[in-house]
């Protein structure tokens, strides 16, 4: 069978710290490992990801062989810590910034190499982060490109804010307690009602948390990964809701599209929601 071969490799390094929430920090990574500041004076670690793909064609499921390497060596489950109770989370949408996926391959017996399905919805290119934490390193994303085999169409992205999104009879609402800029902190608080308008606490859990919290920039160049802050779920009976809080600081003024998911009575729902942030003003 026909594969097709995307590529690319990415600077692994600690930015100060941009948006993060609970117990984990979440970075806005750009995409071009020029642009990143070391934290420290040590050399970063060159992180790698290849994608085999079959054909993409639209709303089709196909197989993604992903293989991770950190300085030219294989990077295998053994290499890398469990964070929100996987090794590696895979983040992905098109172009449009409208058909989101969080995807979790699975190691094969080949050192580095994971599998994984993925269905296009769209007929943009989509980009594909990889969301890892080597042992004994810091969190690290690292991006590629699919192209679908049909005739891709221009992308266009809606800049519209949207805080309120409905999704199967319950309203999503986030608030900020101040106007997001670049560098300056905040918190946002996630209230959820059902049908009724009445307060929804049967959030089960996923993947770790009540909650996670994934953006896209508009540039296609950054991407956050969040987590409610408090305490997380430890069993799955434990419930959440009906508001959590996330804790913000944003990098890079301009529009980013958020997509919340949640665990409600066993079905993941994707919640998307869309913020503008301000430069600064100094």
């Amino acid at each position: 069978m026909k594969h097709i071969l995307i590529t690319t490799a990415l600077l692994s390094t600690l930015l100060p710290l941009a948006w993060a929430g609970g117990v984990h920090e979440g970075h806005m990574m750009p995409d071009n490992a020029g642009q990143a500041h070391e934290a420290t004076a040590a050399k970063p670690a060159a992180i790698g990801l290849h994608i085999n793909a079959t054909p993409i064609s639209l709303n089709t499921p196909v197989s993604l062989t992903l293989h991770l390497t950190r300085n030219g060596q294989a990077l295998g489950e053994d290499n890398l810590q469990t964070v929100h109770t996987r090794k590696v989370h895979i983040l992905a949408v098109d172009e449009s910034l409208t058909d989101y996926h969080h995807l979790h391959p699975t190691a094969t017996t080949q050192a580095g190499e994971y599998v994984t399905e993925f269905t296009a919805r769209k007929p943009h290119r989509y980009w594909v982060w990889a969301d890892i934490t080597p042992v004994g390193g810091t969190q690290s994303y690292t991006r590629t490109t699919l192209m679908p085999t049909t005739k891709l169409h221009t992308a266009k992205v809606e800049r519209k804010e949207s805080l309120i999104s409905t999704v199967e009879g319950l309203t999503f609402k986030l608030a900020f307690d101040s106007p997001l800029q670049v560098g300056s902190m905040g918190m946002a608080t996630l209230t959820i009602v059902d049908s009724q308008g009445q307060p929804f606490k049967q959030l089960q859990p996923i993947m770790g948390a009540f909650a996670h919290l994934v953006g896209f920039h508009e540039d296609g160049q950054s991407i956050v990964h969040i987590h409610p802050q408090g305490e997380e779920p430890t069993h799955d009976s434990d419930r959440g809701g009906p508001a959590l809080s996330f804790h913000f600081e944003p990098e890079k003024a301009g529009f980013t599209k958020l997509f919340g998911q949640f665990n409600i009575n066993g079905k993941i729902l994707t919640v998307p929601f869309g913020v503008m942030v301000a430069k600064t003003n100094n």
